[in-house]
């Protein structure tokens, strides 16, 4: 599922799945996404609404 999807048209952050599988399902989108993006780690994150940090853990 695209992040677009759990937050349509917002930039306030995508909740973060408490499952571990979905988790890791939403960071494999979310990587997916990013590398698609061509933007530095700090504006997608900016754009997504995560902390940067999030990121990288």
């Amino acid at each position: 599922m695209p992040i677009s999807d759990l937050v349509p048209g917002s930039t306030l952050g995508a909740p973060i799945p408490p499952d571990r599988a979905d988790r890791a399902s939403f960071w494999r989108q979310t990587l997916a996404e990013f590398d698609a993006s061509k933007v530095s780690v700090r504006a997608f994150c900016h754009q997504r609404g995560f902390h940067e940090k999030r990121f990288y853990t």
